[in-house]
């Protein structure tokens, strides 16, 4: 099993820059785990910047780099700190804005090309290595750290 950490921060949120970032572990029986990837990155800033884009955007990347690199015949594991965005992926929530309709078909889109895929909710506190990711996109794209969500 891969499983995928995933985060992402707006600030400020909406209308500023939106970054993220993700890392992916092969998890062999709970015994080892072996790190495959970490990544990091700007969405956008300005107008249609948000925290929701963000993290859908680090799922996708995410996502994509997996099929690229030859893991879509594995079960993954996708885990965020965004309710919003898991419960959207896993259908307990509809999208209703906009703006995320298009993030939310590709991220299902990609997730159909797995051999299996879930997403899991985490708290923050189990999520901080992909939170650590997105604020150093954030902190090399601005030049300044990022508030810390409390």
């Amino acid at each position: 099993m891969v499983i995928v950490f995933c985060d992402g921060l707006c600030e400020p949120n909406p209308g500023g820059v939106a970054t993220y970032g993700w890392l992916a572990y092969r998890d062999c029986a709970e015994i080892m785990r072996e790190r495959v990837m970490a990544r990091y990155g700007v969405v956008c800033s300005g107008p249609g910047a948000t925290s929701n884009v963000a993290e859908y955007t680090a799922v996708i990347r995410a996502l994509e780099w997996l099929i690229k690199n030859g893991y879509a015949g594995e079960e993954i594991e996708v885990r965020s700190d965004s309710q919003l965005v898991v419960r959207q992926l896993t259908g307990q929530y509809a999208v209703n804005a906009p703006l995320l309709m298009p993030l939310y078909r590709k991220a299902r889109e990609l997730a159909s090309r797995f051999a299996s895929v879930r997403f899991r909710w985490v708290p923050r506190e189990e999520n901080e290595t992909a939170d650590t990711l997105s604020r150093r996109a954030y902190y090399r794209y601005t030049g300044r750290e990022a508030i810390k969500r409390v």
